[in-house]
Order: structure tokens, then C-alpha cells, then sequence
């Protein structure tokens, strides 16, 4: 029969193991939804220039409003992520003090770290944050080729 550090030691690992694995779920469905929003995109502005709502020789690019759209899709996806990812964290820091009164073995208790927490959580909101970037970029380069 396993004692209750054996068990605490083991809701720590699991949980330790969901946290990664939720990461890596993450970070793959942001990127394949920012894959699918490029592609989405690309098509708006095909249709906005045939349907001469755009006109190609001015504008190299989706305007803002329709170009929001689907960086507040990443922003929702990569917030359900984040909840997530603060759910799990409370649960594992709960086995984690639970763990420090039930020691009984001496073998060290990982440490909670803040800043490993942070940048997992942070991780998601990459994605929305560089597609804003991207633009703003593309946006500047653009207008510094046609203003000198």
C-alpha cells in the first residue's frame, strides 16, 4: 500500500505531465489557427479587390477591421488556454503544500517556481501579441516604400 507521500509525489507528476502536454496542445493549435487565419485572410482580400471593395493598386493589405477579427480568435483561444493553464497551476501548487506537510521519506520537494509558471501561461498570448506585430510591421515597411 502506498503511503500518502507516494501518492501526493505522484498527482505532483501527473500533473506536472498535463501542464507540459497542455502547453504543447497549445502552442499547436495556435499555430495551426494562425495557419487557417492567414489563409482566411488572403482569401477576404481576394474577394474584397475582385469585388471592388479594395483597390489593389492602394491597398497591399487587409484593412484593420476585418484584420482584428481574426486576431481576436487567437486572443479568445490562446485566454481558454491561459484559464486552463492557472487551473492546473492551483491544483498543483495545492498537491505541492500538501506534499511539504506529509514529507515523511527526507528526499527534496521540487520547488515552486513564479517565473516557470509565467512563462507558460505567457506563452499563448505570443500569438496574438506577433500577429498584431507582424502587421504593424508590414503596415510601417510599406508605407516607408511609398513616402522616402
Amino acid at each position: 500500500m502506498k503511503t500518502k507521500e507516494e501518492i501526493i509525489r505522484d498527482e505532483i507528476r501527473s500533473f506536472r505531465q498535463i501542464a507540459f502536454d497542455l502547453c504543447k496542445w497549445g502552442v499547436s493549435v495556435l499555430a495551426a489557427l494562425q495557419a487557417a487565419i492567414f489563409l482566411i485572410r488572403k482569401e477576404v482580400y481576394d474577394y474584397l479587390t475582385t469585388h471592388g471593395e479594395l483597390d489593389p493598386k492602394l491597398y497591399h493589405y487587409l484593412p484593420w477591421d476585418r484584420y482584428l477579427i481574426g486576431t481576436g480568435a487567437l486572443f479568445m483561444v490562446a485566454s481558454i488556454f491561459f484559464i486552463f493553464t492557472v487551473i492546473l497551476g492551483r491544483r498543483y501548487r495545492f498537491y505541492h503544500q500538501l506534499l511539504e506537510q506529509h514529507a515523511e521519506s527526507g528526499l527534496p520537494i521540487p520547488k515552486v517556481r513564479g517565473i516557470g509558471r509565467f512563462l507558460m501561461a505567457t506563452l499563448y498570448f505570443t500569438f496574438p501579441a506577433l500577429d498584431v506585430a507582424v502587421r504593424l510591421y508590414i503596415r510601417i515597411h510599406f508605407e516607408l516604400q511609398l513616402h522616402p
